[in-house]
């Protein structure tokens, strides 16, 4: 069974301001704001 960590963000995270960089930092917004979507994945 995987465990589920709960990471805390550095300060000094930043997303490249590229195609792939702009994705990752949606998903990331997406997430942030529905984390019951982590629960899913994890339990998947």
């Amino acid at each position: 069974m995987r465990e589920t960590r709960h990471a805390q963000a550095s300060i000094f995270e930043h997303y490249s301001n590229h195609e792939y960089g702009i994705k990752l930092q949606k998903l990331s917004e997406v997430l942030d704001r529905q984390p019951e979507i982590l629960n899913l994945v994890a339990a998947d």
